[in-house]
C-alpha cells in the first residue's frame, strides 16, 4: 500500500493499493456510509428539450457513499450513492467503483487509530515468497496478510539428458520478484538450485533465505513457517503474530496474566487492566466496542490473520482475547 497523504481534520486518506492483498485490506476496513472518490467510467446526463439523455461513458473522478462492499476476483467493488461529481452527472443516483491495483483512491471517514495503523503497516511490509522443490517440481506461495496464497506450479518435464540447467534458469526466471524469497523442500533440491542461482545469479541469491521441509503443497509451506519463524521471518508479521499467539497460550496453560472471550476480555479493558488487546481477522465486526474501549484506556491493539496454524488455533478460542497488566480475578 503506498500513502500519499493523511489529513484527519477532513477525514481524508489518499492511497494507491498495490496488490490484491491491499484491496483484502481495504475491504475490511470499509464501511456503508464511508465515502470513497476515485476515478472511473460513467454517462453523463444530459438534458435536453425536459428529456433526460444518457451520454457518452467518460472517464471522470466521482466520489460515492458506500453502501455495498465487496472483493471479487481481485477488484474491490464500492457501490453507493454519488455526492460529488462533474457538473453533468446527477448527484444521488447510484454508481460502483471498480477499484484494482495500481489506482488512486481517496477515503473520507472518521479514522480509529488502529485503523490507520493497519494502512501504515500495509504501506510498510516487504513481499515474501515460498519455493517448494524437489526433484519433480516446484510449487510458489506468497506470504500475505490474509495468509498464504498459492501462487502456481511447475513441473520439471525430463527428456533424454537430465537439462537441470534449462529447469534452473526458467525456476530463476520465475522467482525473480520484489521482496524474499524462502527456497525449501525435501531432499537437497533447494540447496542445488540455491547453488546454482549463487553462481550465476548473486543478486537474486542475497535475498534468498534457504530452509528445509519434509513436506511439499500447503502443508510444507506451514512447515516451513514454524521452522523459519526464528530466522528470516521474524521481520515479517506472520513470524511475530505466531510469537504472540504462542506466548498468549504459555500463559493460559499456566493461568497467568491473560484473558480470552468476548465478556471476560471486556470486563478486563473497563478495569483498565488490558495491555495489548488481540483481535482476530475474523471477528473484528463484533469487536468494535472493545477495540474502541482499548484506544481510550492506551491498551495495544493486535489484529491476527487466519489461514495459517497459530492464527486458526486464537480463532477457535474465540478470535478475542487480551494480555494483561496485572492478574485478573
Amino acid at each position: 500500500m503506498k500513502i500519499l497523504g493523511i489529513d484527519l481534520k477532513q477525514g481524508l486518506v489518499r492511497v494507491i493499493p498495490e496488490s490484491t492483498d491491499d484491496l483484502w485490506l481495504l475491504s475490511r476496513i470499509l464501511k456503508p456510509g464511508d465515502e470513497v472518490r476515485a476515478r472511473t467510467l460513467r454517462k453523463e446526463t444530459i438534458y435536453r428539450d425536459g428529456k433526460v439523455i444518457q451520454g457518452e461513458r467518460k472517464p471522470m473522478w466521482l466520489r460515492i457513499r458506500a453502501e455495498k462492499i465487496e472483493l471479487q476476483e481481485g477488484r474491490l467493488r464500492v457501490l453507493g450513492q454519488i455526492v460529488e461529481g462533474p457538473a453533468r452527472v446527477r448527484l444521488g443516483s447510484y454508481h460502483s467503483l471498480e477499484l484494482e491495483p495500481g489506482q488512486k483512491l481517496e477515503i473520507y471517514r472518521e479514522w480509529k487509530g488502529y485503523e490507520l495503523e493497519r494502512i501504515r503497516k500495509a504501506s510498510r511490509k516487504p513481499r515474501v515468497w515460498l519455493l517448494l522443490i524437489d526433484r519433480e517440481g516446484a510449487e510458489l506461495f506468497e506470504l500475505r496478510e490474509s495468509g498464504l496464497k498459492h501462487v502456481g506450479k511447475r513441473v520439471f518435464r525430463k527428456t533424454e539428458k537430465e537439462e537441470r540447467e534449462r529447469w534452473y534458469q526458467e525456476l530463476a526466471d520465475w522467482i525473480e520478484r520484489p521482496g524474499y524469497l524462502i527456497l525449501a523442500g525435501p531432499g537437497f533440491e533447494a540447496e542445488n538450485l540455491f547453488n546454482w542461482i549463487k553462481s550465476r545469479k548473486p543478486g537474486l541469491s542475497g535475498r534468498i533465505w534457504l530452509e528445509h521441509s519434509y513436506s511439499l503443497g500447503l502443508t510444507g509451506a506451514r512447515e516451513v513457517l514454524r521452522r523459519a519463524g526464528g530466522k528470516l521471518l521474524k521481520q515479517f508479521r506472520l513470524a511475530r503474530e505466531t510469537e504472540l499467539i504462542e506466548r498468549f497460550l504459555e500463559e493460559l496453560k499456566k493461568d497467568g496474566k491473560v484473558v480470552y472471550g468476548y465478556e471476560e476480555t471486556k470486563r478486563a479493558l473497563e478495569a483498565g487492566a488490558v495491555e495489548v488487546l488481540m483481535i482476530s481477522e475474523a471477528k473484528l465486526k463484533e469487536a468494535e466496542e472493545l477495540m474502541d474501549l482499548a484506544e481510550a484506556n492506551r491498551a495495544k491493539i493486535e489484529i491476527l490473520g487466519t489461514g495459517w496454524e497459530a492464527g486458526d488455533i486464537f480463532l477457535g478460542l474465540g478470535g478475542i482475547g487480551a494480555f494483561l497488566r496485572f492478574k485478573w480475578t
